[in-house]
């Protein structure tokens, strides 16, 4: 019996992912893209295929820069990947609100 269920929620996932890229293909200007990426940054996370979830979170920070949700979360990828670089230029705060404090002095 378990593994029937596991079976089908492997194939109703895998059937959920592929749909949802679909839709980013045939509806790329939708109000509901970053919906979109959003879900596939984070399925493909979880199911570790992190270069598909680290392009669908730059993809995210495309639409919205100041998308601290996607930008953390391309983080942990980068840090799950080991990649040090990646990690450091993994950007976790918004440009203008880092822009928007004073300089110190």
């Amino acid at each position: 019996m378990e593994t029937f269920w596991t079976d089908r929620l492997e194939t109703d996932f895998d059937k959920r992912v592929s749909l949802i890229e679909q839709f980013t293909t045939m509806f790329p200007r939708s109000e509901s893209i970053g919906w979109a990426y959003s879900q596939l940054q984070e399925a493909n996370f979880k199911d570790g295929k992190l270069d598909k979830a680290l392009e669908a979170g730059d993809k995210l920070l495309d639409l919205d820069p100041e998308d601290l949700d996607a930008a953390g979360v391309n983080k942990q990828i980068a840090t799950a990947k080991r990649d040090n670089v990646l990690v450091k230029n993994t950007q976790t705060s918004p440009k203008k609100s880092r822009d928007a404090w004073p300089a110190p002095r």
